[in-house]
C-alpha cells in the first residue's frame, strides 16, 4: 500500500483563524474603550468637585475678611466661576465660645440645587 503523502505548505490564515483573531481584538478594544470612557467621566467629576471646593474656599475667605459684619443666619447667593453657575448656601452660627463664629459653606450647581458638591466648615474669631 503505497499512499501518497502530501505535504501542504500554508501560505496564509484560514477564515476561521481570522474570525477568531478579530473576535479577540474586538473584545480587547471594547474593554479598552470602556476603561477610557470611565476615566474621562471620573476626571470630569473630579474637576467639578475641585472647582466647587474653590468656590467654597473663596466664599469662606470673603466672610472671614468681613468678620466685623458677620451676623448669624442663612445666606444664599449665586455666582459664576469658570463658565458655570454655582449656588452658595452659607450658614453662620455661634459656638460655645462667644468670640468665635462657625461658617458652614455648601456649594451646589445652580441647576441642581439639592445636590451638594462641596461643603466647608470654617471658624472666625471676632
Amino acid at each position: 500500500m503505497n499512499e501518497k503523502i502530501r505535504i501542504r505548505s500554508h501560505k496564509g490564515f484560514t477564515l476561521l483563524e481570522v474570525i477568531v483573531a478579530l473576535a479577540i481584538v474586538s473584545v480587547a478594544l471594547g474593554t479598552l474603550l470602556s476603561a477610557a470612557n470611565n476615566s474621562v467621566r471620573l476626571s470630569s467629576k473630579i474637576q467639578l468637585r475641585i472647582i466647587a471646593q474653590w468656590v467654597a474656599e473663596n466664599k469662606a475667605s470673603e466672610l472671614r475678611l468681613n468678620k466685623n459684619r458677620l451676623s448669624s443666619g442663612v445666606q444664599s447667593n449665586e455666582i459664576t466661576m469658570l463658565n458655570r453657575k454655582w449656588l452658595i448656601k452659607t450658614v453662620i452660627s455661634s459656638t460655645p465660645d462667644k468670640q468665635v463664629k462657625q461658617i458652614n459653606v455648601n456649594v451646589f450647581l445652580a441647576n441642581k440645587p439639592k445636590l451638594s458638591i462641596s461643603s466647608l466648615i470654617s471658624y472666625v474669631a471676632n
